[in-house]
This record gives C-alpha cells, sequence and structure tokens, in this order.
C-alpha cells in the first residue's frame, strides 16, 4: 500500500513540472524501476495489430483482386440436379466457378471484389449463377437456396442438402441403393461413393475391401456370372478396385434390359491382372432386380 501511495505521489508531482522537465523527472525518478512500471507498458506493434484482427468478423475478406469480365465467357452450362448425379453436377458448377473467376470467393478465402468496375462484373456474374441454380436445382432446395443473401451462402446450402451426417440414414441409403436399369456402371460407383465419404464424415471410414466387396454384391444380381468369376478366382481381399470396375465396364452393354431378352453376355476370366473376355453365354441366365 505505502508503495502505491509514493507511486501515486511521484505521479501528481511529475505532471506539475513544466513539459521539459517531465521527461527527465520520469528517468530518474526511484519509484519507476522494480516491477511496477511494467503497469505501463504498451504491448509491442504487432501484438496490438494481432488483437484487432482476432477482433473482426469471421466474415471480413480480402477483395477478390481480380475477376474477369463476364461477357467475354461463355454462358453457364446447366445440368438438371437429380438424386443420383450430384457429384457430377457438383463437379460441372465447379469448374464454371473456376472459369468465371470466383472460385476463391465460394470457397471462402476472398471476398466480392471492391473496386466498381470490377463489382459491377461481379453482379452480373451472381445474377448468372442465380439463374443457373434456378434453372437447375429441384424446387424444394432451389425454395432453401434462395433465401440466402451470398452466392457462398447458398453454395453451402446445396452442399448441405447432400452431404448427410445422420448415420442411420446414410446406413439405409446404402442398402437401398441399386443398380438401375439404364444406369452407367461408372455413375453407379460414383453414387456409391458419395454414401461411403457420408459414412467416412461419421467417423466410419470404410476400407478398399469392404466396398469391393459391397459393389460385387449390388452388381451380382444384375451380373452374376462376373461376379461369380471374380469371388472364384481370386480372394477378395487380392482384387484391385480398378481391376473390378473394368471388369463390370467390360461388359455393362451386354446387360440385359426390358425390352429384350435374348442376346449374349460375356462372362469374366479373371486371369492375372488382366481382364480376357470368356465365353458367351445367354443373356436369360441374368436376373435384374431393381
Amino acid at each position: 500500500m505505502t508503495t502505491r501511495r509514493r507511486a501515486a505521489g511521484a505521479a501528481a508531482q511529475s505532471l506539475a513540472l513544466p513539459l521539459t522537465q517531465q521527461a527527465s523527472a520520469t528517468a530518474s525518478s526511484p519509484f519507476m524501476t522494480g516491477a511496477l512500471p511494467l503497469i505501463n507498458v504498451q504491448p509491442p506493434i504487432e501484438t496490438q495489430s494481432s488483437r484487432r484482427s482476432s477482433t473482426e468478423p469471421d466474415d471480413v475478406l480480402p477483395p477478390l483482386p481480380e475477376i474477369p469480365n463476364p461477357e467475354k465467357l461463355k454462358d453457364i452450362t446447366t445440368l438438371k440436379l437429380k438424386d443420383g448425379n450430384f457429384r457430377e453436377w457438383k463437379n460441372l458448377m465447379e469448374s464454371q466457378f473456376n472459369h468465371y473467376g470466383i472460385k476463391r470467393i465460394i470457397d471462402g478465402t476472398y471476398g466480392p471484389p471492391t473496386a466498381a468496375s470490377k463489382l459491377a462484373h461481379w453482379y452480373i456474374i451472381e445474377q448468372l449463377f442465380d439463374m443457373a441454380f434456378a434453372a437447375s436445382l429441384p424446387s424444394r432446395i432451389y425454395e432453401d437456396t434462395k433465401k440466402k443473401t451470398s452466392l457462398r451462402e447458398k453454395w453451402l446450402t446445396i452442399l448441405k442438402h447432400h452431404i448427410h451426417t445422420d448415420l442411420g440414414k446414410i446406413t439405409t441409403d446404402l442398402f437401398n441403393i441399386k443398380f438401375e436399369a439404364k444406369e452407367k456402371i461408372e455413375d453407379f460407383v460414383l453414387r456409391l461413393q458419395d454414401t461411403w465419404e457420408n459414412l467416412e464424415r461419421c467417423g466410419y471410414p470404410t476400407d478398399t475391401n469392404l466396398r469391393i466387396e459391397q459393389l460385387l454384391s449390388k452388381l451380382e444380381p444384375v451380373f452374376p456370372a462376373e461376379t461369380r468369376e471374380l469371388r472364384r478366382s481370386r480372394d477378395v481381399r487380392t482384387l484391385r478396385w480398378d481391376y473390378v470396375i473394368e471388369v463390370f465396364k467390360d461388359v455393362e452393354h451386354t446387360r440385359p434390359t426390358a425390352s429384350s431378352s435374348t442376346g449374349a453376355a460375356l462372362a469374366v476370366q479373371g486371369q492375372g491382372q488382366g481382364h480376357q473376355p470368356g465365353p458367351r453365354r445367354p443373356k436369360s441366365s441374368q436376373s435384374l432386380r431393381n
């Protein structure tokens, strides 16, 4: 308590001195030594700036430095978003974000530009993608999306509709996924991969062996002979993912359709690392249950 009173008295005396003498009085005062002066020490400039930045809102981003003139770019390609083509639709939209120079706004690295001419380009591009969303999104998703103010928020809303974290729903989706009558192998595989990625987000990753086993189980009703051959010729644990996909892609054109019950299909003879087609077999031996 005595030390604080002495310090206060010294401060009052220094204030009473002329301005020209305050600096020397402060330097010579015996009360400005030891731990006490630390109370008046200002933090370094770097610390002050870091504190200012830490109190800024999270949505304050640097403006995008460059943005192209949309009038010189090709029109946005639209694709109707359906339950089975989300990955294809998403890849198309992301490539167009990149083409229009706004990918770094969408991913949250930059905010919209601030220069007048560039900002005008941004407004036009934003409207173009708003119209693309209206033309390609299902009405239930668009109704939720159009309420958002920024293009990035709208994009995140769309993703939220297709990226699930409900383990029960994901498991049900995986169980119910079937190879559709006119679906390509690569599109069916993408649907499976989306479900596996959702499982991984919930903390349940699937390894390659399990994915191959699930793929074989899903395709066995349509390609029973090829599936049996894969299971018989090798231990499933030694099968390579790319090899299995190529086997089914080689014979997908031979699958039965509702309008054709005759014809021939290729049986898989998986020997070594390559795939050689085996003898033909009638399509009637296959069964299609979708």
